[in-house]
């Protein structure tokens, strides 16, 4: 094996689909872009602010230019049509075709320059959860020992997901406690750098709706609650077939003698045998889609699944996953790995998974099982046509006229490589594992069901520090009461101006009469956006009988 200390690779990645890593902010219609003549203007702050005192009416133009970015139906494409004749070019940052009318945009991650990249962050965290999903699949060890952390929890603690100590069994067997964990993860090993920017041109806006199954059982677009229209995003994305690499490199000496410390040869396979691990997470997630795709009768998109389950078969050093906003709960998780009583536990009992697999989100709605966990898909719509999200095609490559230090490393443990895995040729009526049963002997007392569990009650919130959700016991304060019963809550923590309100409707008030500044305790039924007040929130609350 080679005696470096650093083994530098390269990986190419291909984007199958539609791609977006989130800046984390939003293009506003208001503030930040105009539409014209099919081209989106992102204008740059800078080259705007350098026309206007150019400007012999400077300050009047400042204030109109105030004016409108108050205004509601204004905003900066009413200011610069009547004020900007030349070509809004010289004002932008970057330019995009958009045949649309977005009022908002989700952002792409930019240098500062205004140059999409790909953060190698982004990539790590992807690989990781295709190891970690790779390494776990058929490894009844594993899984038994994940199951029981999920079911009994960690130090009496059964309220949490306990997802650390979950991958601390695969990445991290050797350290001595939770604070040293990560000084002996995985993650030590890889190092990757950020992709080099990309020109803006690699980046389309594209319409991104979310197909969900429905509450009548059938898959189709989701609707907003008001006006029953189709929910529609605006997205920019890096285009499918862009290319781009990642500088990677092996820290070798991690797994040196002097380094035994830290406990790296123990998981030195996953280490070396990465893009196999991975490939194995790529065939059960690629045909796990395709299932649920042909399930629903959607033929186009299983048909996207099954050509890359296609080009997995016939090269064989190219993985698929995965990556970015939109990717879904499978790729980031492995509770589909588990038995399915396990799964509905889950379910049950964790505030993040309360509506997953229930129509509306709604924790007290009917459970759709583990084949239909999660229930919704974002997706992207060009040209008529329906495309997934996020997916992208890798490939390792050593450095050109050097050893190939991973290929000899695999040589060197070969009979620990995975064993690979194969999709089944048709979707499989159940494709997550069952709870095993066993038939009873002759003449034996058959087994006496267990009692119900019980579900404890939550915790009540004494205070908001985000939207509340479905399911949630707060202590609110009554605000006012109005004729018809309905009473308005102030809910702790968020401002009752501009930010959310509770009501309780005359239904669910239980024919009792309330007074202001009466102190309740309540659980949120459900949360509808105000169709008069932007981000604005009102909280449909019960009260607790």
């Amino acid at each position: 094996m080679s005696q470096t200390f650093l083994e530098p690779y390269k990986l190419e990645v291909t984007a199958l689909s539609p791609l977006h890593i989130g800046s984390g902010m939003k293009l506003t219609s208001q503030a930040d872009f105009l539409v014209q003549a099919g081209q989106l203007y992102v204008i740059a702050e800078n080259k705007l602010t350098s026309w206007l005192i150019q400007q012999n009416n400077v300050e009047k133009l400042i204030s109109l230019l105030v004016s409108d970015l108050a205004a509601t139906g204004k905003g900066i494409g009413s200011f610069l049509n009547a004020n900007f004749k030349s070509d809004p070019t010289q004002i932008s940052a970057y330019t995009l075709p958009c045949t649309f009318k977005p009022k908002e945009i989700l952002s792409f991650i930019k240098t500062a320059g205004e140059q999409p990249y790909l953060p190698g962050t982004s990539i790590k965290g992807t690989l990781r959860s295709a190891l970690l999903r790779g390494r776990m699949i058929d490894n009844d060890a594993l899984l038994k020992q994940t199951e029981k952390l999920i079911n009994e929890g960690v130090g009496g603690r059964k309220k949490t997901t306990n997802s650390n100590e979950i991958e601390a069994a695969v990445f991290v067997p050797a350290a001595p406690k939770v604070s040293k964990r990560p000084n002996y993860d995985i993650n030590r090993l890889l190092v990757i750098r950020d992709s080099i920017s990309l020109v803006p041109n690699t980046l389309a806006v594209i319409q991104v709706k979310i197909l969900s199954i429905q509450k009548d059982g059938t898959l189709g677009f989701k609707k907003k609650p008001f006006n029953e229209r189709e929910m529609i995003l605006y997205v920019e994305t890096i285009k499918p077939n862009t290319q781009w690499h990642h500088e990677i490199v092996w820290q070798t000496q991690l797994l040196t003698q002097p380094a035994s410390m830290l406990g790296f040869q123990k998981i030195r396979d996953l280490f070396i045998f990465l893009p196999e691990y991975c490939r194995r997470t790529s065939v059960h997630l690629l045909s796990q889609e395709r299932d649920f795709y042909q399930r629903h009768k959607q033929a186009e998109l299983a048909a996207w699944f099954d050509k890359q389950l296609e080009k997995m078969a016939t090269n064989g050093d190219i993985f698929i996953l995965p990556l970015g906003w939109g990717s879904g709960y499978d790729a980031k998780t492995i509770t589909d790995l588990l038995a399915q009583e396990t799964f509905e536990f889950v379910v049950k009992s964790f505030k993040n998974t309360a509506g997953l697999g229930k129509p509306g989100r709604n924790p007290g709605a009917r459970w759709l099982g583990p084949l239909d966990s999660p229930k919704s898909r974002k997706v992207a719509v060009a040209d008529g046509s329906l495309l997934p999200l996020g997916w992208v095609a890798m490939r390792l490559v050593p450095p050109e006229n050097t050893q190939d230090w991973l290929a000899q490393a695999q040589q060197e443990i070969a009979n620990q490589k995975p064993t690979p895995v194969s999709p089944p040729a048709q979707p499989a009526s159940v494709s997550r594992p069952q709870a095993k049963s066993v038939a009873p002997a002759h003449n034996a007392t058959p087994p006496q069901p267990k009692p119900p569990i019980v579900p404890e009650a939550k915790p009540i919130i004494r205070k908001f520090t985000k939207l509340p959700q479905p399911g949630d016991r707060f202590q609110a304060t009554v605000m006012y009461v109005e004729d018809n019963g309905s009473v308005y809550l102030e809910l702790p923590g968020l401002s009752p101006d501009d930010q959310a309100l509770g009501v309780i409707s005359p239904e669910h008030a239980f024919g009792k009469k309330y007074r202001e500044t009466q102190s309740l305790i309540c659980e949120v039924i459900s949360i509808e956006q105000d169709p008069h007040q932007k981000n604005f929130w009102l909280v449909k609350c019960q009260v607790e009988k």
